[in-house]
């Protein structure tokens, strides 16, 4: 038995807020969603609460977000360490797969167990005993999740955590809140609330937009290949669909070309003395949008 994906990256990102070392990313992949956006800021917070730290991580091709903060409040709870640690999948199946993978390690004791070993808690200096992992349970935030609490011993004294992992179509979460507070039991409905403030932006974040068009590359000449870029994208867009219109000489009275739905579309004799634009549609679970390119030259 072996941790992968959505465990293995948040244990690794647990393991760089503690002082290792994991590599740095320059920030969101093109086209991708930006999971800086999504992770909780002093705002969500009484008091306290993440204000800097955030940082950019890869692990493998995974694009990952880390924020950090330490002595926050929410309510009456007073938090030592509140982590949001935030991945991007290729697509929404992936993610799935994964966190479906995640849990189901965690429900056994042999999962758990490997966790614990792997676990290395901020704050604890490594040096934490006794972690008891509870069996995880069902969270009702985004699209899936499942929340479980932690107890450890550290200098010789009881403290709880509660964890939280929450999916948004391609974008996975794991959130850590550990309480500044010896021998107490750690308030659960301060992580779902947490995790419901993520799952929201996570929502949010992922919302397709087109932030510059769709283009064409080729001469619009019968029988020679017309190519078409899809442009750039915000909210993280997993799929991309392709429709090719035909036009007047001035690039107005547009309508779809029948069959033409791929990426390349070579002109034929219906296309003389008409210009050309192709139209993208951006999608994921969340929703989607299209946009069109501008016309081409006449068609010769």
């Amino acid at each position: 038995m072996r941790l992968r994906g959505l465990l293995s990256v948040a244990l690794c990102a647990l393991a760089a807020a503690a002082g290792s070392a994991l590599a740095a990313a320059p920030g969101p992949a093109a086209d991708g969603p930006d999971l800086s956006k999504m992770v909780l800021v002093r705002g969500d917070f009484t008091s306290g609460g993440a204000s800097s730290g955030g940082r950019w991580l890869t692990s493998g091709a995974v694009p990952t977000y880390v924020v950090q903060s330490g002595h926050a409040t929410v309510g009456s709870t007073r938090l030592a360490i509140s982590l949001s640690i935030l991945l991007s999948q290729a697509d929404a199946v992936a993610a799935a797969a994964d966190i479906a993978n995640t849990r189901k390690l965690l429900s056994t004791p042999a999962g758990r167990a490997l966790f614990v070993k792997t676990l290395k808690l901020p704050g604890a200096g490594g040096k934490h005993v006794q972690v008891i992992v509870g069996s995880p349970h069902k969270l009702a935030a985004g699209d899936e999740g499942f929340q479980f609490a932690i107890t450890y011993v550290t200098a010789g004294r009881h403290q709880s955590a509660s964890a939280e992992f929450i999916r948004v179509d391609r974008v996975e979460g794991f959130l850590l809140a550990l309480q500044d507070a010896y021998g107490k039991p750690f308030p659960t409905p301060v992580g779902t609330a947490q995790a419901l403030t993520v799952a929201t932006r996570m929502r949010a974040g992922l919302a397709v937009a087109a932030v510059a068009p769709p283009t064409v590359t080729g001469s619009p000449q019968r029988g020679q290949t017309l190519s078409a870029d899809h442009g750039r994208w915000s909210g993280g867009p997993s799929a991309f669909g392709y429709q090719w219109n035909r036009c007047d000489a001035v690039g107005a009275n547009c309508a779809a070309i029948a069959g033409a739905t791929q990426a390349s579309y070579v002109p034929g004799d219906d296309d003389g003395g008409a210009t050309l634009t192709v139209t993208v549609t951006g999608s994921n679970t969340v929703g989607q949008m299209s946009s069109s390119s501008t016309p081409t030259a006449l068609v010769a």
